[in-house]
């Protein structure tokens, strides 16, 4: 076997960096409003919580990062899409196309990551071939 296919895989470790950037962002930036629900206010805190192990479990290269950052990247995302029907609701109907392209500028760098995790995870696997210690789990003959 060539020293090739003993070496780990980089990606885990440029999506951990990022995905961790981003969830200490979602943390420092996420104020409650006075009149949130305590369900968001769980999910919201849910999605950092998931944003940050799921980052720390990716960079460490274990199968259960991927599974983490994909549960919270479903949950921000389901989170977005109520989001976006309460708004409407709260307009009254649909919203004029300024609104709509208000709310689409706002959303795709706030959702922009957790959808291509969402993405590359359902075409990545992380235990995909590889162990912990980066060998190759059924080496070819």
């Amino acid at each position: 076997m060539d020293e090739k296919s003993h070496r780990r895989p980089k990606w885990p470790l440029v999506i951990g960096v990022f995905t961790l950037l981003y969830g200490l962002f979602l943390c420092l930036f996420y104020h409650p409003s006075e009149n949130a629900t305590i369900l968001s206010i769980i999910c919201n805190i849910g999605v950092i919580v998931f944003m940050i192990c799921g980052a720390i479990g990716i960079i460490l290269h274990r199968s259960w990062g991927s599974r983490v950052l994909v549960l919270g990247s479903w949950l921000y995302v389901l989170e977005g899409i109520s989001t976006i029907f309460v708004v409407v609701d709260f307009m009254g109907g649909p919203p004029p196309i300024f609104v709509i392209l208000g709310i689409l500028t706002t959303m795709i760098p706030l959702y922009g990551w957790p959808v291509f995790l969402l993405i590359w995870f359902a075409r990545h696997k992380l235990n995909g071939g590889y162990n912990v210690d980066g060998k190759e789990n059924n080496p070819k003959s």
